[in-house]
């Protein structure tokens, strides 16, 4: 028996003083008020799950962004051009299929990052600078925010592994960060490479939030691409996809702005 006539046979009317009232399973409206009580049960749990208390203007806000998360479909993507350092953004959004979101679906795949850079160098001269210790101090403080740090260099033959760590003040967030993060975000970043490529991973302190992905090197004779693939992943109820969503558009603005130096940073050098 297939699930729709299954769901055919419950139907009937209502008892006592809802005896004049029609339900049925196939009704939409009846699972669109299954959607309504599944909003009230999230709502009443996120405190619980994360020791957060909503204020009235946060409650209003996860009133206004849960109608699309439970019964509408995922936003068309958002796809923009890149400036003089040659890059290709497209990161946020995507149809359902790409996001892993059905329209009247609550399950969902983490928020794609994708990101291409094209140099105006060789690759080995790109492989060169990503193994100068002394181009990550400076990137670090050239580009790398308020308190940013190098923590970690480690650079074998045939292997480097960097670490940082940037914060970003709230100032300069949007408010479906600052709303669960209000002093701003620290990011530890690490990323390992190799002659063809490598992968990164960035985690949020405090924050169940973390990016990671690969990077492939491509080149030509006299230009290098890095190809950067991804995907961020926060696991807070309500405000997850504007979260994930609001960390990859910072992601790839800090992506970009370090690919632009790092092309000048090897012409000087």
């Amino acid at each position: 028996m297939s699930r729709r006539s299954r769901h055919r046979d419950v139907h009937c009317r209502g008892r006592g003083d809802y005896h004049v009232v029609r339900y049925s399973a196939l009704n939409p409206q009846t699972w669109i008020w299954v959607g309504v009580s599944g909003m009230f049960v999230a709502l009443n749990t996120f405190p619980y799950c994360t020791g957060t208390v909503l204020r009235p203007e946060e409650r209003e806000a996860a009133y206004q962004m849960l109608p699309p998360i439970w019964w509408q479909p995922a936003a068309e993507p958002l796809v923009s051009q890149g400036d003089s350092a040659g890059v290709r953004r497209g990161g946020v959004g995507g149809s359902p299929a790409a996001k892993g979101v059905a329209a009247g679906s609550v399950c969902r795949m983490a928020t794609p990052l994708a990101y291409t850079a094209t140099y105006s160098h060789s690759a080995d001269a790109l492989r060169a600078a990503l193994a100068d210790e002394q181009y990550w101090k400076d990137r670090i403080e050239e580009v790398g925010g308020a308190d940013a740090q190098l923590v970690e260099f480690d650079a074998a033959e045939d292997r480097l592994h960097v670490r940082m760590v940037q914060t970003v003040p709230a100032a300069e967030l949007p408010s479906a960060i600052t709303a669960v993060r209000p002093e701003g975000l620290v990011i530890t970043r690490s990323e390992t490479y190799t002659r063809e490529g490598g992968s990164f991973e960035a985690r949020v302190e405090g924050v169940p939030a973390q990016v990671s992905g690969t990077v492939r090197l491509t080149e030509s004779d006299t230009a290098a691409e890095a190809v950067v693939a991804g995907a961020a992943e926060v696991g807070i109820p309500l405000f997850g996809r504007k979260i994930e969503a609001a960390i990859v558009t910072r992601l790839l603005d800090m992506l970009a702005t370090e690919a632009e130096f790092t092309d000048t940073w090897i012409t000087d050098h």
